[in-house]
C-alpha cells in the first residue's frame, strides 16, 4: 500500500475584511499517496487556488489540519514550514514568475542556490533538467527571448530541479495556446511519472483533468468526487 504524503482533515478558511467574512473552504478532507496524480476541477472562485496555497504552507487556515509527511503545519513555525516546503514541494503557476534579468539556466538554479551548496554542481543539475524538458539549446536565453510554452517549461524545470516529492500546479497551461497547452501538460505528466513525483493539478480543462489518477471537484469551498 502506498504511503500517504499529504493528509488534510476538516480544513476551513475564510477571508475577512472589516466585519465582512467570506468563507472559502469548508470542512475539506483530502489524502494524497506517493506518486499519485490528482486533478482538482472547478469553477473560478470555488476555492481551488486557495486550497493549493494551504497545501503548500503559503497561507494559514482557520480550522482543521494539513500534514505533509506526517508533520502537522499547525505545529511548525514559519521557518520550519518554509524549510519543509523548500525540501519537499515544487510549484508551477499559470504565470511562470521567471526573473526577466536572468537566463533560463540561472532561473532554474535559484532554488538550488538557496541551499548554498556547490555552484558548479547547481549549474550542472539545472542544465540537466533543462535538457530533460527539451531546452538544452536555450540555457542562455532570458525569458523575453522565449516563447510562452518555453517559459512554462523553464518554470517546470525550476520546480523539478530540487527533486521534490510533490508538485503543486495551479492552472499551469491557462495562459498558453492550444498546442503549447498540450505540450506543457504532456511534459508535466511525463516528468512527474519518470521522477516518481506526486502531482496535484488545479485546472479548468476537463481533458487534462481526466489524464490524472483521480479527479476531484471543488464546489463552493467543498471537495467532492465527481457525480
Amino acid at each position: 500500500m502506498s504511503k500517504l504524503i499529504l493528509e488534510v482533515t476538516g480544513l476551513c478558511k475564510a477571508y475577512r475584511e472589516g466585519k465582512m467574512v467570506t468563507p472559502v473552504l469548508q470542512q475539506v478532507n483530502f489524502n494524497l499517496a506517493e506518486q499519485e496524480s490528482v486533478a482538482i476541477f472547478g469553477a473560478s472562485g470555488s476555492g481551488k487556488s486557495t486550497f493549493l496555497q494551504l497545501l503548500g504552507g503559503l497561507d494559514g487556515f482557520d480550522q482543521g489540519e494539513v500534514k505533509l509527511f506526517g508533520q502537522a503545519y499547525s505545529g511548525l513555525s514559519d521557518a520550519e514550514k518554509t524549510a519543509l516546503r523548500e525540501e519537499r514541494i515544487g510549484f508551477v503557476y499559470q504565470f511562470h514568475h521567471l526573473l526577466p534579468e536572468l537566463t533560463a539556466l540561472e532561473n532554474v538554479m535559484l532554488p538550488l542556490m538557496i541551499r548554498k551548496q556547490n555552484q558548479a554542481q547547481d549549474k550542472l543539475q539545472a542544465a540537466l533538467i533543462l535538457e530533460q524538458v527539451g531546452l538544452a539549446h536555450r540555457l542562455r536565453h532570458k525569458p523575453g527571448e522565449l516563447s510562452g510554452g518555453e517559459r512554462q517549461r523553464v518554470a517546470i524545470a525550476r520546480a523539478l530541479v530540487k527533486k521534490p516529492s510533490l508538485i503543486l500546479a495551479d492552472e499551469p497551461t491557462g495562459n498558453l495556446d492550444k498546442k503549447s497547452r498540450e505540450q506543457v501538460m504532456n511534459l508535466m505528466l511525463e516528468m512527474s511519472h519518470n521522477n516518481q513525483i506526486a502531482l496535484i493539478l488545479v485546472t479548468h480543462d476537463e481533458s487534462f483533468a481526466h489524464q490524472m489518477n483521480r479527479v476531484l471537484i471543488m464546489d463552493d469551498g467543498r471537495l467532492r468526487e465527481p457525480s
